[in-house]
């Protein structure tokens, strides 16, 4: 499980097979998760570099300096 902030001092933890892409915005990133009954942004503090550590290797796969996507839900 990630812990992502949905608002301010809102936290929700997905699990990696919730998170559809991440994207990189300095040192934050922004994912967008499946949540019931709709996806929504979600950010945390960190680099992409930093997130795709903890993350499934054989499941996300980085296009460039900015993305990462989950190939199970694409």
């Amino acid at each position: 499980m990630i812990q992502f902030e949905e608002k301010k001092e809102c936290y929700f933890n997905a699990d990696p097979d919730q998170i559809f892409f991440v994207k990189s915005s300095d040192h934050y990133v922004w994912a967008l998760v499946k949540s019931n009954p709709e996806n929504k942004w979600m950010t945390r503090h960190c680099t992409l570099k930093e997130i795709q550590e903890m993350l499934p290797r054989d499941q996300f796969i980085r296009l460039n300096r900015f993305y990462l996507v989950n190939r199970k839900l694409f």
